[in-house]
């Protein structure tokens, strides 16, 4: 997860991407550690896009968006592919080296 105005870099890993998951890894990992946001840009991801996590984000009153073309959505793209590719350096010995990052 990427804020676009700090480009502040939050990776967190997960065992799934099933919808429950991925809430309470946003309510845990990013509401908790910087408060509640005022929106969030997230792609069209079926864990983004279910009931669960859009009542979760309507309950903190955050707003989701989703981007009109892929390029929105560019910077956590790129961070995304940066991060793999340096996991993928040390091993594929991601869990481990994460936090290093």
């Amino acid at each position: 997860m990427t804020g676009h105005a700090t480009r502040w870099v939050d990776a967190v890993p997960i065992a799934d991407q099933w919808a429950r998951t991925v809430t309470e890894v946003v309510i845990r990992h990013i509401v908790a550690c910087h408060g509640i946001l005022k929106m969030i840009l997230t792609d069209q991801g079926p864990c983004f896009e279910s009931d669960e996590f859009k009542a979760r984000l309507k309950q903190l009153g955050i707003i989701q968006t989703t981007p009109y073309h892929p390029q929105t959505n560019g910077l956590t793209e790129r961070n995304n592919r940066t991060l793999k590719e340096w996991l993928a350096s040390k091993g594929g010995n991601w869990e481990k080296e994460l936090p290093l990052i």
